[in-house]
């Protein structure tokens, strides 16, 4: 049976993944922007900054709505943050002064409602608009959900297509930010006046600044690149599981294990193909794994997995399954393909160990560690537990992979 489908669907739930925390990370940092009422041209030229952050916008800007026309008051394109050697980004988006109604930005701020250029060639011209490319422009709302729109806010990318629906929900949602952070920074200027009036809207911003501070604090323990939990995580939560443990004097292992030669598949495929090959192993890991074990990468290729009840015999059988499962596993690249294999050093609670766990977890670490390395020593694709080591106390050798 195919696992084609399958892999499209965990490529799809990646991609998703990605997409989230690239928004969430563009949405925090709008949000983290102090409106002490600063002038507003140096407040959106900041937003525009944070939001050529995201990997797919090549520049942006901001319209206002000034009288009768459209002004740009902010525009900022990749080569202001990264200097000649940024690709192209194309021009910026919109002209100096556009009528409402005119092109896709003026259109935008008349109908009120964000729209998509997927291909700015196949539009009709409009002032200032690229002649190529991709286009969004979303209305930024006045304040109080009112209809009023204070101007437009547009990503630009000189690549037609693409742009998707992750990417007009970012916009309309950056552009609410912005149209928040407007009305915030020309409450502040006021502030003696509309201090009453405005200490609920204040409040709600403030409310919401907390709540995307907190949803980033819980992304922070998760390890971007595999999706897996990161070391951070992995410490504050195993210290957890060793003190059950050793509440209930139950049997608890520690696996270390760490792709062998790496290194080539990054020279031979790329490191953009290594970290995809790091992902693929990481959901390898992960399908094996039981509940209630913690799994989490600890850097580079080297991944932690903390079983409980669990004892020496039985981790070395778990990690055995896994170099098997690694090793008949097949990754591909365009039209080749290869396999890698996976050494794995293994620990476990032994009498004479320190009974505080923070000091156990540290300890089981270490020797897991040095059988890892001694399994690099002697050949590789092989699983050693520390109590077995001869001698014991590897150092493990200079450059081993």
């Amino acid at each position: 049976m195919s696992r084609e489908p399958l892999r499209d669907v965990v490529r799809d739930l990646q991609d998703g993944v990605l997409n989230l925390l690239d928004a969430l990370s563009v949405l925090g940092a709008t949000w983290a922007l102090p409106a002490d009422g600063q002038g507003e041209e140096a407040l959106l030229s900041a937003v525009l900054e944070i939001v050529l952050g995201h990997p797919s916008v090549q520049s942006a800007s901001i319209h206002l709505l000034r009288g009768e026309r459209l002004e740009r008051v902010a525009a900022r394109d990749v080569a202001d943050l990264l200097g000649p050697d940024a690709p192209a980004p194309g021009p910026l988006p919109g002209a100096e002064r556009i009528a409402p109604g005119e092109g896709v930005i003026g259109r935008a701020a008349v109908a009120a409602t964000l729209q998509h250029c997927a291909d700015c060639a196949q539009e009709p011209a409009g002032p200032g608009q690229p002649n190529a490319g991709s286009l969004i422009a979303a209305p930024i709302p006045g304040s109080d959900g009112t209809p009023e729109v204070l101007g437009v806010l547009s990503l630009a990318h000189a690549d037609p297509g693409q742009f998707t629906r992750w990417h007009e929900r970012l916009a309309a949602t950056l552009a609410g930010a912005v149209g928040q952070l407007l009305h915030s920074n020309r409450l502040a200027r006021d502030l003696e006046t509309e201090v009453r009036k405005r200490t609920r809207a204040l409040s709600d911003a403030l409310d919401e600044s907390q709540r995307l501070r907190k949803r980033f604090e819980e992304w922070a323990l998760v390890d971007e690149l595999t999706g897996l939990r990161n070391r951070r995580f992995f410490f504050s939560e195993g210290e957890i599981l060793v003190q059950r443990s050793l509440r209930y004097d139950d049997s608890l292992s520690l696996i270390m294990l760490d792709l062998d030669r790496f290194k080539k598949i990054n020279d031979t495929w790329g490191h953009g193909q290594g970290d995809a090959v790091l992902r693929e192993i990481a959901q390898l890991l992960e399908a094996g794994m039981r509940r209630g074990d913690l799994l989490a990468r600890f850097g580079g290729e080297e991944f932690v997995l903390l079983l409980s009840h669990t004892d020496c015999d039985g981790a070395k059988r778990f990690g055995e399954r896994l170099c098997k499962r690694v090793a008949q596993h097949p990754l591909r690249h365009q039209d080749t393909e290869r396999r890698t294999t996976i050494t794995v050093g293994v620990s476990c609670h032994r009498p004479g160990h320190p009974e505080d766990s923070a000091q156990l977890l540290a300890q089981l670490i270490r020797e897991a560690d040095e059988a890892l390395y001694y399994g690099k020593a002697h050949g590789r694709n092989c699983v050693h537990t520390y109590p077995d080591l001869s001698p014991p106390g590897i150092t493990p050798p200079k450059g081993t992979s």
